[in-house]
C-alpha cells in the first residue's frame, strides 16, 4: 500500500509541475513517426511472390499497362480481371487497393488516377 502511495502522490507531483509550468513545456513526443515508405506485412507478402513483374491480365512478364491481349476486352471485364487478381485499380499492383496506392498515374484522357486501359471514358 506504501508503494501505490508513493506513486500516487507521484504522478499528482507530476501533474502539479505540468500544470505549473503552462502549455510552455510540454512532454517530449517518444512515438515513432510513422513513414510513408514502409512497406506493410501485405504487401512484403504479395511482393516476394510476384517479384517478376507479370501482367495482370495475360501472366506473362510485362507491365499490366503494356499488354495487348487487353485490347479485345471491354471495361468491365478488364476491371474484373483487376479485381479477381486483387491489384489496385491505380497502379496494377498487388498488395494494396487503389484507396491506399501511393501511385501518381493520371488518365491522358479524364486525367483520373488509373491508367488509360482502365479509363471509364474509352
Amino acid at each position: 500500500m506504501s508503494f501505490l502511495r508513493h506513486e500516487v502522490e507521484g504522478e499528482e507531483h507530476r501533474v502539479l509541475a505540468e500544470t505549473a509550468f503552462g502549455n510552455g513545456m510540454k512532454r517530449k513526443d517518444t512515438h515513432k513517426p510513422v513513414h510513408r515508405d514502409e512497406p506493410t506485412a501485405a504487401t512484403l507478402i504479395a511482393n516476394s511472390s510476384a517479384l517478376k513483374n507479370n501482367c495482370v491480365f495475360c501472366d506473362r512478364s510485362h507491365p499490366s499497362q503494356e499488354c495487348q491481349k487487353i485490347l479485345n476486352m471491354n471495361y468491365g471485364d478488364r476491371k474484373e480481371q483487376v479485381m479477381s487478381k486483387r491489384c489496385c485499380l491505380v497502379c496494377l499492383k498487388p498488395g494494396h487497393m487503389a484507396k491506399k496506392s501511393h501511385s501518381n498515374v493520371r488518365c491522358l484522357i479524364c486525367e483520373r488516377r488509373h491508367y488509360v486501359l482502365l479509363c471509364p471514358d474509352l
